[in-house]
């Protein structure tokens, strides 16, 4: 509370998507962008199926940057040929499975019993202040993991809560992964910047904007795959969406959802917050 908190990490390569496609048995894949992860790494790719539980979760056993070897073969097709119309033509090159990074080297982490017990750690920002900036919070390069708390709405991964207008703060290129309660909660703050984060293995929904009140915060280029129902928090969390977003001034643009077990983009306008 009332204070500044600064946790940064290597900087890597995020996310970047598959090549060309992959299929079943094969434990190599090649990718779009040049890639500075490393033996060892923990990474996702995403399904391209209707059903989300196709995303893979394996380890990196080598690379070079654009192919990299996998721990252990893939148990399902991976569509990365983007998708062309009759005469050829690329259309939507977009159209292949994304590739996530979870591993940095700084890392906010529950316990052993976290899974098991829906309650992992979780990163506060809040204030007994009312003016702008009255807390700082600048996240980049860290992984947060067996995070949230599963029983108890407001205990979330990262939580900035009720604190107005906060451009001096920022969460780029994190991991919020193997979430027991959402993943990153924008919750009554204006002109925070939310980029090239990577969500993986939540419940409920995962990038949440809470009230309504929230403008003019920026969420651009994240990535958000498997996420799945909770029954504990609100009853649209049953049905949850990568983004929920229920303001509609606020700057949401370049970011991908992926394996959801219901929506990815859910813009809920109600005529008052």
């Amino acid at each position: 509370r009332d204070a500044i908190l600064d946790l940064h990490g290597l900087p890597q390569r995020p996310w970047t998507r598959l090549s060309q496609s992959v299929h079943a048995l094969n434990d190599t894949i090649f990718v779009q962008d040049p890639v500075d992860w490393k033996v060892g790494d923990r990474i996702f790719i995403t399904s391209t199926s209707f059903d989300p539980m196709e995303t893979e979760e394996r380890t990196i056993a080598w690379t070079d940057g654009y192919s990299i070897k996998l721990d252990q073969r893939l148990f399902f097709f991976h569509h990365g040929d983007g998708y062309f119309d009759d005469r050829g033509v690329e259309v939507v090159p977009e159209y292949r499975a994304e590739v996530g990074l979870l591993s940095r080297n700084v890392v906010v982490q529950g316990d052993d019993q976290s899974k098991q017990q829906q309650f992992g750690g979780q990163i506060v920002f809040a204030s007994s202040q009312l003016y702008d900036d009255s807390i700082i919070g600048r996240l980049s390069n860290i992984e947060t993991r067996n995070v949230g708390q599963g029983l108890k709405l407001g205990k979330y991964p990262i939580h900035f809560h009720m604190v107005g207008n906060v451009s001096k703060s920022y969460v780029k290129n994190c991991t919020v992964h193997h979430a027991n309660n959402r993943a990153i909660a924008i919750h009554g703050v204006n002109h925070l910047t939310v980029s090239w984060n990577v969500v993986f293995d939540t419940r409920g929904h995962a990038v949440f904007i809470e009230d309504g009140t929230e403008v003019r915060n920026t969420l651009s280029y994240n990535l958000v795959a498997m996420v799945r129902p909770i029954w504990s928090l609100l009853l649209v969390d049953q049905s949850p969406a990568c983004y929920w977003i229920v303001n509609p001034d606020n700057d949401v643009y370049g970011n991908v959802a992926a394996a959801s077990s219901h929506y990815g983009f859910w813009y809920r306008q109600l005529e008052k917050p």
